[in-house]
């Protein structure tokens, strides 16, 4: 289990650098300077003090220079400074991991409390009314795109409800009620395509194992069918539903950049779309650094539950 473990994490230096170098040339490409951004106006009437912006910023450097400077400042865990603020990019990101966090494992939690018990209970149910229901919701949720559903929501909730969730941001800590007041809508939103596929997956799997002799062997000893369906079925279908829903833990960060735009909250989405708009290569690199990581743990971790759940798979 040692040797694995070293493996894996030695193979996230070229996973992470990959990914850094990726973002780092694709800013580059991109239109625009972010040395004229800062200086509005002022740029179009001196392209001296642009170019001294530049040379302030370090951007007249080579690329490659700029690119090993970054890198030697992430060994040492320091990320620099942002080109638009000139605060410390950790500082930032201090402030907004948590509330992606946050609403990432609401949406997680949420569509293993509604997913799985619901596509148990379809297989069981198979060809009923519940089940074609389960089915139904479930192609919509998939479909539905989640920027959409979330103004719909938005919508609903301030034309039916009459009520608004808060618009200033309060911390788990500092403020737990309104936190979650906040939280709620777009963890519904966020959790409601995950649900969805967890529920498809569960389905299927259940389905599945339903027919395996061991299934049929458990019911004719005349075990009780919650033990069958929980001790024998559910427990070697879990793999799969497992490896669904980190996989979904993973893509939900890519959706919060649209739905932390829409319900104006301040995390990863919004901070990343806000470093593209403005060329802040040092921040979009951190970023993208830090969901790079949140990817690589996530399948260290589901690696590692497949060992706890099933004894046949081994580490050597």
């Amino acid at each position: 289990m040692t040797a694995y473990l070293v493996r894996r994490l030695l193979l996230f230096i070229p996973v992470v650098l990959g990914a850094a170098l990726f973002v780092f040339f694709v800013m580059q490409v991109l239109p625009g300077d972010v040395a004229q951004l800062i200086l509005g106006e002022e740029a179009r009437a001196s392209s001296v003090a642009v170019e001294q912006l530049r040379e302030h910023l370090g951007l007249n450097r080579p690329l490659y220079e700029q690119f090993l400077s970054w890198l030697w400042g992430v060994l040492r865990l320091d990320l620099g400074n942002s080109l638009w603020t000139g605060r410390p990019i950790m500082d930032e990101l201090i402030v907004r991991i948590p509330v992606s966090l946050e609403l990432v494992s609401l949406g997680v939690i949420l569509s293993v409390i509604i997913g799985v018990p619901a596509g148990i209970v379809s297989a069981i149910k198979r060809e009923t009314l519940f089940d074609y229901a389960v089915r139904s919701v479930a192609y919509c949720g998939q479909a539905i795109p989640n920027f959409w559903l979330g103004i719909m929501v938005i919508i609903t909730l301030v034309t039916v409800f009459r009520w608004l969730p808060p618009i200033s941001y309060s911390s788990l800590i500092e403020n737990p009620i309104e936190n979650l007041l906040m939280m709620a809508a777009p963890a519904f939103v966020l959790g409601f395509r995950q649900t969805a596929v967890t529920a498809r997956m569960t389905r299927s799997c259940m389905l599945e194992v339903l027919n395996e002799d061991f299934v049929r062997t458990a019911r004719a000893k005349g075990l009780l069918e919650r033990a069958v369906l929980l001790r024998h079925a559910l427990a070697n279908a879990l793999l799969p539903i497992i490896t669904i829903v980190f996989m979904e833990f993973a893509y939900l960060f890519g959706a919060l950049i649209v739905l932390e735009h829409v319900f104006n909250l301040p995390g990863m989405g919004s901070f990343i779309v806000e470093a593209i708009y403005r060329r802040d290569v040092p921040t979009a690199q951190a970023i993208i650094l830090f969901l790079a990581l949140v990817v690589a743990l996530t399948n260290l971790a589901q690696d590692l539950l497949y060992g706890l759940l099933d004894p046949r798979i081994r580490y050597s």
